[in-house]
């Protein structure tokens, strides 16, 4: 009875560690999953893309059981965008418009930073190359004619912040701006219109 009792107490105590060596393995199956979903994200944010669909996650879930699903914690909701996100929202409420520098006068960068991906988990800043100014062409004056840049019935009081925007290079309304130099003799006199 003795030598029953020491073989049950042995078959018990292994089947308990066979327990704990499953819940340790579902514990770092988990982990691991998780850190999988982690980089996931971060790459799919990295790149300009969107969190892994629910197929692909029940793959992943898959192999380790319901119990390992059950013991998950939800993910949080994703951001649905319509149009603009907060920030640009606010910044248009302060009064950027899109092409313009950040800044008081619009003297800071108006292009968006750009990354370089370095590793798995890094990326650097790095510059935007500056397109070289071309030179002035002969017979350059101090007043410009902007052509094209809106159309009839289109003129406000925001044009001239507008116009500032497009002779830094940026695009206008999804129209080609052609510039011109203007006498200056004729801008003074107000003969505006321009020769055909």
């Amino acid at each position: 009875a003795e030598a029953a009792r020491q073989e049950e107490a042995r078959r018990l105590e292994s089947e308990a560690r066979e327990r704990e060596v499953q819940a340790r393995e579902k514990e770092e199956a988990l982990a691991e999953l998780r850190e999988l979903e982690r980089m996931e994200l971060a790459r799919a944010e990295v790149e300009g893309g969107t969190r892994i669909g629910e197929d692909r996650a029940d793959s992943f879930h898959a192999g380790l059981g319901d119990a390992a699903v059950a013991d998950q914690p939800p993910l949080p909701p994703e951001p649905r965008f319509k149009g603009m996100g907060l920030a640009q929202r606010m910044l248009e409420k302060m009064g950027w418009r899109e092409g313009q520098g950040l800044g008081s006068r619009g003297q800071g960068i108006a292009a968006p930073l750009a990354m370089q991906k370095t590793d798995a988990r890094a990326g650097i800043i790095v510059a935007q190359e500056a397109a070289p100014l071309a030179p002035l062409p002969p017979g350059a004056t101090r007043v410009l004619l902007l052509c094209n840049m809106v159309g009839p019935g289109q003129v406000d009081e925001s044009l001239e912040d507008e116009a500032y925007a497009a002779l830094n290079g940026r695009f206008f309304g999804g129209r080609t701006v052609h510039a011109e130099f203007f006498s200056e003799e004729r801008f003074e006199r107000s003969e505006l219109a321009p020769t055909a």
